[in-house]
C-alpha cells in the first residue's frame, strides 16, 4: 500500500520489524510522522545501510511528491556522506515535439600570455594613434612567434596591415600618444593570436 502524503491515519501505520532488528529503527516510524520529522532524522543518518534501509522503505509506503522530497534528502545525505558533488542540471526534454536546445560549451580561455611579453595583461590592447592611422597592439598567447600582435588602420578606418611586433618594436611606438584599453571596448576584431580570454 502506498501513501500520497506523511501523516497516514495512525491505524495504517506500516512496519518493518526485520529492518527494526537489524538497524534498531524502524524508518517507517519516522517517514509516516512528518515532514520535518523526517527530514531531520535523515540529516542525522551516518549508517549508509541504514540510509539505504530509508530509501527501500520510502519507496515502498510514500508516494507523489512526499516520496519524491523523500528520495531527494536521501540522495543528498548520501552525496554527504560519500563526499560526491552536487549533479549537474540536466536540460528538460521539450514536451511539444520541439528540440531540446542546450548552451554551447564557453570556448576555452587563452589567459596565457607570450613569455618576452611585458606592459600589457590578458584582454588589454594598446591603442597608438598616428597623424594618418591607428595601430592596436595586443599580447600574445605562448605559442605566437612574437609577444604582440599589431593592426593598423588608416585615416579611412580601413585595416592597412597585421603583423607580430617585438619587444623592442613595440618600445618605439611608446614615445607616440597611448592608450590602453580592454579589447571588449574596441569596435576592432582582436587577431588569432592575441591573448583576449577568448573575447572577439
Amino acid at each position: 500500500m502506498t501513501r500520497s502524503g506523511y501523516n497516514p491515519d495512525v491505524g495504517d501505520r506500516h512496519e518493518f520489524p526485520k529492518i527494526k532488528a537489524e538497524h534498531g529503527e524502524d524508518p517507517s516510524r519516522f517517514l509516516q510522522s512528518g515532514k520535518q520529522l523526517a527530514k531531520a532524522r535523515i540529516a542525522g543518518i551516518r549508517d549508509p545501510e541504514l540510509l539505504e534501509a530509508y530509501r527501500a522503505v520510502t519507496k515502498q509506503i510514500l508516494s507523489g511528491s512526499s516520496k519524491t522530497e523523500v528520495l531527494e534528502h536521501l540522495a543528498a545525505r548520501e552525496r554527504e556522506l560519500t563526499g560526491q558533488p552536487e549533479p549537474e542540471e540536466q536540460p528538460i526534454p521539450a514536451t511539444d515535439g520541439g528540440e531540446i536546445v542546450t548552451e554551447p560549451e564557453p570556448e576555452s580561455e587563452p589567459d596565457e600570455l607570450h613569455p618576452e611579453t611585458k606592459g600589457l595583461e590578458v584582454g588589454e590592447v594598446l591603442v597608438v594613434d598616428r597623424n594618418d592611422s591607428s595601430e592596436y597592439v595586443w599580447p600574445t598567447t605562448p605559442n605566437a612567434p612574437q609577444p604582440y600582435v599589431m593592426r593598423a588602420f588608416d585615416a579611412e578606418d580601413n585595416e592597412s596591415m597585421e603583423t607580430m611586433l617585438s619587444i623592442g618594436e613595440i618600445q618605439s611606438r611608446l614615445g607616440l600618444e597611448t592608450e590602453t584599453v580592454s579589447n571588449e571596448s574596441l569596435e576592432k576584431n582582436a587577431p588569432r593570436a592575441a591573448a583576449t580570454r577568448g573575447e572577439k
